[in-house]
């Protein structure tokens, strides 16, 4: 059962997120609780930014294996 309060909640996370898309779930969540007064985990912030389609997937940066070393041991 969601609450109005709950509602509230998670409208000024949506908010915050979009006033400062520079931020991670972790460094929005701190700062919810820091400005805004209301302890939020990391995992509920993540959750509703890919809810709302706020949130990308990481990069996966694939390198692949030489043949031999570029610098070997002497």
């Amino acid at each position: 059962m969601v609450t109005a309060g709950w509602r509230a909640i998670r409208s000024r996370i949506v908010e915050l997120a979009l006033g400062q898309t520079e931020l991670s779930p972790r460094e929005l969540a701190v700062r919810s609780t820091d400005t805004q007064g209301y302890f939020v985990l990391e995992a509920t912030v993540y959750r509703l930014l890919k809810v709302h389609h706020l949130i990308t997937n990481r990069a996966f940066i694939v390198i692949k294996a030489a043949k031999e070393f570029t610098d070997p041991w002497k």
